[in-house]
C-alpha cells in the first residue's frame, strides 16, 4: 500500500470536516546555544523537545460553505481540548492554537483557514501535584469499614455454650499480651509508652466484654495496633511491628464439627484475620510517611506491604468478599503511590574503582562532591574510609530522573 492509499485529503477538528492544501509541523530539539566572548565556538544544551504542533492550510469549500466555516470557527473558540482527524497522523487529541480566517469575493463558496493545533496532554502541575499518598489513606479508610462488615458477619458468643465465649476471650487477651510486649520493646517518649502500656492492660482486662460487643472489639484492636506504632520514635520499627503481625493466629482448625465446635472456629479465624489485617492497614498507613532516599528502597517497601496486602487478598477470597475487594483497591494504590515516589528517586548504581583510593575521593570522583564521602561509607560499609580497594564493586546513588 503506497502513500496516496494513506493519505486522506480531507480532515476535521471536533466533527467538523474540511479539505487539506498543505501542512507543517516543527520537528527537532530545542537547543541553548551560549556564546561566549572571544571565543571561536559556542556551546549548545538540550532543553527540551519542540512542541508537537500541526499548521494545516484548510479550505471549507461548498454551497453550504458558511455553516461549516462558522462551525469550524466556533470549534477552534472552544477552549477545551478536541479530537483532530490529521490526513497523515490519524487521530489526534489538540487544543487550537490562534490561527486564521480569509474570504475573497472572487473566490466565493471557500473560506481558507491557517489552523494552528498542539498536542494536549494534562497540565504539568497536575500530574506532578496527584497526592498517591492521600488515594492509600483513603482506600485504607475504605477497608477498614470492609473489614469491620465482614468479621461482624462471622464473629458471635451469644447463645452459644460457654467455652465458645471464654475461647474467644482467650484470643482477645492472646493480642493484648502481645501489643504488652511489644510496647515494652518500643524506643519513644517514657510518658507515650506509660500510657500504651495502660491502654494494652485494659484492653486485656476488658476482654469479656469485648466479645459480647464485637462493633467495639473491631475499634480496640485497630486502636491497640496504632498505640504501638504511634510511641515507636522510628517509623521502621513501627511498621516492622505491624508485619510481625502478619503471622498472629498461625494455628491449626479446632477439630470437631459440633455446633459449638464450628462457632469456635469461626470466632478465632475471623478474630486472626481482623488482627493481621488491622496490621495490614496500618502498615499500608505508615508506608505513606517512610521517606526511601533511593528508587531501589521504595521498591523494597513496596514490595512488603504488597506481599502482606496478597496474603489477606487470598485468605478473603473464600470468605469474606468485602474484604477481598476492599484490599485489591488498596494494593493497588499502594503500587500507584509507590510507582510515583519511585520516578522521583535517585536509584544505585554498581561501579568498580580501577585503584585503591580514599572514599573522600570516591565522592569526588562519582559525585563531584566530596561532603558526600559518609553516604558511600555507610552504603558499602567500608571498614577503612581512607583505603577503599579497587576492583571491587562498590555502590553509589545516582541523580534521580529529570
Amino acid at each position: 500500500m503506497g502513500w496516496r492509499d494513506r493519505y486522506n485529503e480531507t480532515a476535521s477538528f471536533r466533527g467538523v470536516e474540511f479539505f487539506i492544501a498543505g501542512h507543517s509541523r516543527p520537528i527537532g530539539r530545542n537547543v541553548q546555544i551560549d556564546e561566549y566572548l572571544n571565543e571561536d565556538e559556542v556551546g549548545t544544551e538540550d532543553t527540551g523537545a519542540v512542541p508537537k504542533t500541526f499548521s494545516l492550510d484548510a479550505l471549507v469549500i461548498g454551497p453550504d460553505y458558511d455553516r461549516r466555516r462558522d462551525a469550524l470557527v466556533k470549534a477552534c473558540d472552544d477552549p477545551r481540548p478536541g479530537t483532530l482527524v490529521h490526513p497523515y497522523f490519524g487521530e489526534l487529541q489538540v487544543r487550537c492554537q490562534p490561527g486564521t480566517q480569509s474570504e475573497t469575493k472572487a473566490a466565493g463558496g471557500m473560506a481558507r483557514f491557517q489552523l494552528n493545533f498542539v498536542l494536549y496532554s494534562p497540565p504539568l502541575a497536575a500530574r506532578l501535584t496527584k497526592n498517591t499518598a492521600t488515594d492509600v489513606r483513603t482506600a485504607v479508610t475504605a477497608a477498614e469499614v470492609a473489614l469491620k462488615s465482614d468479621f461482624l458477619s462471622r464473629f458471635g458468643v451469644i447463645g452459644r455454650a460457654a467455652r465458645v465465649a471464654q475461647a474467644a476471650q482467650a484470643k482477645v487477651e492472646e493480642f493484648g499480651t502481645t501489643i504488652d510486649d511489644q510496647v515494652r520493646k518500643t524506643v519513644g517518649d517514657p510518658e507515650e509508652i506509660s500510657n500504651a502500656l495502660r491502654s494494652a492492660q485494659k484492653f486485656s482486662s476488658k476482654a469479656g466484654d469485648f466479645v459480647t460487643d464485637p462493633n467495639s472489639l473491631v475499634d480496640a484492636v485497630s486502636e491497640q495496633v496504632r498505640s504501638v506504632t504511634a510511641v515507636d520514635d522510628v517509623l521502621e520499627e513501627g511498621l516492622r511491628f505491624a508485619q510481625t503481625l502478619a503471622s498472629f493466629g498461625d494455628e491449626p482448625p479446632i477439630p470437631g464439627g459440633t455446633p459449638d465446635r464450628v462457632a469456635e472456629e469461626s470466632n478465632r479465624s475471623a478474630f486472626n484475620s481482623l488482627v493481621r489485617r488491622a496490621a495490614v492497614l496500618e502498615a499500608a498507613n505508615i508506608s505513606t510517611e517512610l521517606a526511601p532516599v533511593s528508587g531501589s528502597e521504595a521498591r523494597s517497601l513496596r514490595d512488603r506491604i504488597v506481599a502482606q496486602i496478597d496474603a489477606e487478598i487470598i485468605a478473603a477470597g473464600d470468605t469474606d468478599d468485602d474484604s477481598f475487594v476492599a484490599l485489591s483497591a488498596l494494593r493497588a494504590a499502594v503500587v500507584a503511590d509507590a510507582a510515583a515516589r519511585i520516578t522521583r528517586l535517585p536509584d544505585y548504581a554498581e561501579v568498580t574503582p580501577r585503584a585503591a583510593m580514599p572514599a573522600l575521593l570516591l565522592a569526588h570522583i562519582y559525585h563531584g562532591d566530596a561532603t558526600r564521602e559518609q553516604e558511600i561509607i555507610d552504603r558499602n560499609a567500608i571498614e577503612h574510609p581512607a583505603l577503599v580497594p579497587g576492583g571491587a564493586p562498590i555502590e553509589i546513588l545516582v541523580d534521580a530522573p529529570a
